[in-house]
């Protein structure tokens, strides 16, 4: 019914079949006669086959060999006293002898019928042990084989394999004898071929052909050894290179180091004249005045006004960069402290533009009391009426702030020629050290702080004060 020869053990209770993949002709199994022997002949719908029960081997037989037809009958077998086995078909029936019919013989060895490259034929034989050489781009070939049995052509069956390719052989039949192989990699290995027949005992022996494919040249042993060397040389370039740039980096922090050291001298000296004793002196003694005039209400006030300035002035100058309000009310502190010195010789203004948003910047500490400093001790207390100090900043573009510091004193030039007559040995180290104390911050840090000084004249020419601007670039904290 197309299962194929199904035997049965009786002592495991276990069935095996048979069918065309273990070698039979059909699946249409008719009958099964014993020979004297021992083999099994099976009538099929595709010719007659000897079974080795033992092992399972087959050889079958067509119209080839003389049979009447293909197809056979179920029912039509018998076999005689004698031996001989009678099978009926579709065009009569036969009768043979199994013990005269002559043993198949090994097929012969397969031959290279073809070799193509890209489908391209070569035209070179090729024999068993030969050597073909490929570059590694002719990675797109196939083989065409075939056993020289005019007269059982059909009947052969190959398997074939490359090896380092193909784990197990492949299968193919008489009608497919092209074995085709794409993208193989660089190397070498074997194609082994082998043919077979159900007419014929055993297998071929194999041809077997070398192949080398040759790798390309960034892939070869000369290549690699000189991208070794290559690599190696750009390790230690890169080394050398990094070394360099530590070295250098060792250096560029050094100099920061030392710049920054020159920075912290300067604010140091910049608090010093902060905390000029003479200032403290003065308020001081005119905290003492209000005391000794039973002033108290003053006197208190102007106590808590100095604490809250040398506080403010100790925090600010822990600090690189401080917020521009809390600099403005040290300075307004300091301001008003200076007024009780002087007894209110002058009034000060400070004016933020274009709003109050701008105090929230960072500005660095410590830079613009000496010039305020300067403008009440060398300009507005020379005065005979009172004067006006007048204190900007000023929102600038690309993140800037202009600090204007404006009085209307006695200008530079006569406040150098009172210094000549009354202390002719005292320099004003004030602005000096803040100019220096800027020129360090621009270079440590790339930024571009700058101060410019304008002598403020009337129509005819006569001094009528100072004015100083500080150009400051917004900082972060």
């Amino acid at each position: 019914m197309g299962g194929g020869l199904n035997k049965f053990d009786v002592k495991k209770n276990k069935f095996t079949y048979y069918t065309d993949k273990e070698g039979l002709p059909n699946n249409v199994v008719y009958a099964v006669v014993p020979d004297k022997s021992g083999y099994f002949w099976l009538n099929t719908n595709h010719g007659l086959c000897r079974f080795n029960p033992i092992n399972g081997a087959c050889v079958n037989y067509d119209v080839k060999d003389g049979l009447q037809s293909y197809e056979y009958n179920g029912g039509a077998q018998c076999r005689t006293h004698n031996g001989e086995i009678f099978f009926g078909g579709m065009n009569g029936f036969n009768l043979f002898a199994p013990d005269e019919i002559p043993n198949r013989q090994i097929p012969p060895r397969p031959v290279i019928t073809s070799f193509r490259i890209f489908n391209e034929l070569n035209y070179r034989e090729y024999f068993n042990g030969d050597t073909i050489q490929l570059n590694y781009s002719d990675n797109f070939f196939s083989f065409e084989f075939a056993s020289l049995d005019l007269s059982n052509g059909s009947n052969l069956f190959y398997e074939f394999k490359l090896e380092n390719v193909n784990k197990y052989w492949i299968k193919t039949d008489a009608d497919h004898r092209l074995s085709e192989f794409t993208n193989i990699a660089p190397g070498v290995y074997k194609f082994r071929v082998k043919s077979s027949s159900t007419n014929y005992f055993g297998e071929s022996e194999e041809t077997v052909i070398t192949l080398i494919i040759l790798p390309p040249w960034w892939q070869t042993w000369t290549f690699r050894i000189l991208l070794a060397f290559t690599i190696i040389l750009i390790i230690v370039y890169i080394v050398r290179t990094q070394l360099k740039r530590i070295r250098r980096k060792n250096e560029i922090e050094r100099t920061m180091l030392e710049m920054e050291k020159k920075i912290f001298d300067t604010e140091r000296k910049a608090l010093r004249l902060q905390m000029n004793p003479h200032f403290i002196f003065n308020t001081l003694n005119a905290i003492q005045y209000f005391i000794f005039q039973n002033d108290k209400l003053s006197a208190n006030k102007y106590i808590s006004m100095f604490s809250k300035l040398i506080r403010q002035i100790l925090i600010n100058s822990q600090q690189n960069t401080i917020l521009l309000r809390d600099y403005l009310t040290a300075l307004e502190l300091y301001i008003e402290l200076e007024l009780l010195r002087f007894e209110n010789l002058f009034d000060f203004k400070i004016s933020v533009f274009p709003d109050d948003s701008i105090l929230d910047y960072q500005i660095p500490s410590m830079i613009l009391q000496p010039y305020v400093e300067n403008a009440i001790r060398h300009g507005l207390i020379h005065r005979k009426e009172k004067g006006m100090l007048q204190i900007t900043v000023r929102k600038e573009e690309a993140g800037r702030i202009l600090c204007s510091i404006e009085d209307n004193g006695i200008g530079r030039e006569k406040a150098e020629e009172i210094r000549l007559k009354t202390k002719p040995d005292h320099q004003s180290l004030g602005t000096q050290i803040t100019e220096s104390r800027l020129r360090l911050i621009n270079k440590l840090y790339g930024s571009e702080m700058f101060i410019n000084t304008f002598d403020l004249t009337d129509s005819k020419g006569n001094p009528i004060g100072t004015k100083v601007e500080l150009n400051i670039p917004v900082m972060e904290k």
